[in-house]
């Protein structure tokens, strides 16, 4: 995770808040199974007359209401975890953080073209190296066969970090040669 924004108190309360929504969200299924529960027995007891149609038309009312709030407790989760999330920035690839490209208090926005951190992904990775020109055309030969297999190493030129395919791109000056 590259960058938390917001203070800490900020997160607590937002985290705070979406457990609070998940305690109400419990709370009021519970109160519902037991209004439908009600409902039930007291349309039973109506059928055989034991019961009055208001305390059956209740019953309808209590379930209604603790399913809507069952539904606003669902929006409050989300909403308190929507807001949690915004509070954190996370990278869209896996990597390795380098170079912090902002400090602590810089003020950022959306539309910086530079961003906040470098983020390096590992895999698949990228290797950039150069060739003598002269290789050229062995490099074109064994290109015509099929994809080429580069080794990769480590700086000491001891460990093999990895293989993979080579794709060759040249730029080459248009200008004529000066005799």
């Amino acid at each position: 995770m590259p960058a938390i924004c917001w203070r800490r108190s900020t997160r607590d309360r937002f985290r705070h808040s979406s457990t609070r929504a998940l305690a109400n969200r419990e709370r009021d299924q519970a109160q519902l199974v037991n209004a439908q529960a009600n409902l039930q027995r007291d349309s039973q007891l109506l059928a055989h007359g034991y019961a009055t149609p208001q305390t059956v038309d209740l019953d309808k009312a209590n379930t209604g209401q603790f399913g809507a709030a069952v539904k606003a407790d669902e929006a409050a989760i989300e909403y308190a975890q929507t807001q949690l999330a915004y509070t954190r920035i996370t990278s869209p690839i896996d990597g390795v953080t380098g170079i912090r490209l902002i400090d602590v208090g810089n003020i950022v926005h959306p539309t910086d073209p530079n961003g906040l951190v470098v983020v390096t992904q590992l895999q698949p990775i990228s290797v950039i190296f150069t060739l003598p020109e002269t290789n050229l055309p062995q490099i074109q030969q064994a290109m015509a066969k099929g994809p080429l297999t580069v080794l990769a190493y480590s700086e000491d030129n001891k460990v093999q970090l990895d293989q993979g395919t080579l794709a060759v791109r040249t730029t080459r000056s248009s200008r004529p040669a000066a005799r």
